[in-house]
């Protein structure tokens, strides 16, 4: 992806041409490639309702050829949805049914949790655990440690907080990227996240630079 080396996945790369990549949407595909190419680091995008938050990234998923998964979270989110629950299958036994989140770690998908700061405090809590360095995620219904895929990726997105936001959600984001990329209304900055009171910072160097592989050791 222009600069930087990114995963591909195992779709097919489709680059929708449908999709408008004005000057400040470049920047934008630009700075969230250079994360991605990072290849462990959650990424919250913030921006105004309806100004293309979960659109950069499908378009980036698709065109390295990676399933993309999206859960759209609100108030009444359960946490089911995410990690899954037990459920009869075709012959009435009682089977655990996995969520999208644990289907999305084991196959490597990206997924977008959209509108994360409506989502309830128990969801938030559930995710703790992805967001160390060992990206695991424990299964209380069936005491399994899950590990994520190496090409796994966590993306969320929310507006600004203020009206829409609960106030018990937490989001202590450190900046990644130029914040001077907010621009045409997609105030967005690219960043890690955290959902507990401390957070290891994510510096510059950290990330890729541009023209080499990110190191797998």
């Amino acid at each position: 992806m222009e600069e930087y080396w990114l995963s591909q996945g195992d779709l097919e790369p489709a680059v929708d041409t449908s999709y408008i990549l004005t000057p400040s949407v470049k920047l934008n595909l630009k700075d969230l490639a250079r994360v991605v190419s990072a290849g462990i680091h959650p990424v919250l995008i913030q921006g105004e309702t309806s100004v293309g938050k979960t659109s950069l990234i499908k378009w980036l998923a698709a065109a390295t050829g990676n399933q993309c998964v999206r859960i759209n979270n609100h108030e009444h989110t359960d946490i089911q949805e995410y990690i899954g629950c037990y459920s009869s299958d075709d012959h009435g036994k009682l089977v655990f049914k996995e969520g999208v989140l644990i289907d999305a770690m084991r196959k490597g998908y990206w997924i977008i949790l959209d509108e994360l700061n409506l989502a309830p405090t128990d969801v938030l809590e559930a995710l703790n655990r992805l967001l160390d360095d060992n990206r695991e995620l424990f299964i209380p219904e069936t005491q399994e440690v899950v590990k994520a895929h190496p090409r796994f990726m966590l993306f969320a997105t929310q507006n600004p907080p203020g009206l829409y936001a609960r106030p018990e959600s937490v989001f202590l984001s450190l900046t990644v990227l130029s914040p001077e990329r907010s621009r045409n209304r997609l105030c967005a900055t690219l960043t890690t996240f955290a959902l507990s009171l401390s957070s290891r910072a994510l510096c510059n160097e950290h990330l890729p630079s541009s023209g080499h592989p990110p190191d797998t050791k």
